[in-house]
């Protein structure tokens, strides 16, 4: 019951988060849980740590950090350039009297 629980309330976040700051915000935390699932295993119930799964992991979330870097970047450069080249949706209520 108590799973149950907080993954729901973890899928309430998410969803808070996402409609806050955008799904970008949102990835970034899921590496997080691999750490915190490791450091969970090896102080409750025991598990080994190899040197192997460290490089392992940390070669995947530096990854999966690039690419959010990258796509950042990309979003970033987008909204500016969106931002110098977009034309008003409707004419202001100026130029309709006036008839151009």
């Amino acid at each position: 019951m108590q799973g149950f629980l907080f993954g729901f309330v973890n899928v309430l976040v998410q969803f808070w988060v996402l409609r806050l700051k955008g799904p970008l915000y949102v990835a970034m935390f899921k590496p997080l849980t691999i750490i915190i699932a490791m450091i969970m295993g090896v102080l409750f119930l025991g598990d080994p740590v190899y040197l192997r799964s460290v490089l392992g992991g940390s070669i995947i979330t530096i990854g999966f950090y690039g690419v959010l870097w990258g796509k950042g970047k990309e979003d970033e450069e987008g909204a500016l350039s969106a931002r110098t080249t977009t034309t008003p949706l409707l004419e202001p209520h100026d130029a309709l009297e006036d008839g151009s």
